[in-house]
């Protein structure tokens, strides 16, 4: 049975961060209220259906049924499964993006302080979109993904130089974007990891990587720590955040 007009369920969020779509692989944009909040409908829903079915078992009408929308109104704005795939995973890597939009407060923040906030929002974002770890990984080649993903770390790179800049006003502006395109790649792998660590190898992680981007960004005149002093040891650089260094810079 379809909602009512306007009604929504309980575990359906605000409508928000809609607009920061491309919405490539949906048969038609929505052009009302109501359009926009059955696509948030049915991208909740594909996630709900991921905490218990595999990504290749869920079907149209699975969704349609999760949902809670006519399976002609589903079709009405996505072609396929993988429109839908492909459209919430587009919602996650926006909503990843979004931890380095400016906040309140973040301007008074020094680098550590400021690295520490953008783990806590990107944790707190792949806790709510957890269940796509797998499904990410698997279409992450994917052409579509693959471009959004590009075009993010960009802006990525762009939001982080512009925070490097205000701590260091002399740093040059290319400078503090190649800095910024890596700190977001390095970020971003941490919090992959981090997932399938213990909590003692968590910590090391955490304080390994943050030694690291200390290190790069102090090495370019940025004050790090909160006190504005550089760490006072040198980072043990594991492989994995070694790799998401060289690749930032490449």
């Amino acid at each position: 049975m379809g909602k009512a007009k306007g009604q929504r369920s309980a575990n359906t969020p605000r409508i928000t961060g809609i607009d920061r779509l491309t919405l490539a692989s949906l048969r038609r944009r929505p052009s009302q209220q109501r359009g926009v909040q059955r696509i948030v409908d049915v991208l909740d829903a594909f996630e709900r259906l991921l905490q218990r079915k595999r990504c290749e078992e869920i079907t149209m009408d699975d969704l349609s049924r999760t949902a809670g929308i006519q399976i002609g109104s589903l079709y009405h704005f996505f072609p396929d499964i993988t429109s839908v795939i492909l459209t919430v995973l587009e919602r996650a890597l926006a909503d990843e993006t979004s931890v380095f939009d400016v906040r309140p407060g973040d301007a008074k923040l020094g680098f550590v302080g400021y690295i520490d906030a953008i783990e806590r929002r990107m944790t707190s974002v792949w806790r709510r979109h957890g269940s796509l770890m797998a499904v990410f990984f698997a279409y992450q080649r994917h052409p579509l993904i693959w471009s959004i993903t590009r075009q993010q770390r960009e802006r990525t790179a762009t939001l982080v130089a512009a925070k490097l800049q205000q701590l260091a006003p002399s740093l040059d502006a290319a400078r503090a974007r190649e800095l910024g395109r890596m700190v977001g790649v390095v970020m971003a792998v941490l919090i992959d990891n981090l997932e399938f660590l213990p909590e003692p190898e968590r910590r090391g992680l955490r304080e390994e990587t943050q030694l690291l981007l200390c290190r790069h960004v102090a090495a370019e005149g940025v004050p790090v720590g909160r006190g504005d002093r550089a760490p006072a040891r040198r980072p043990a650089r594991s492989a994995r955040v070694s790799r998401a260094a060289r690749a930032a810079r490449s």
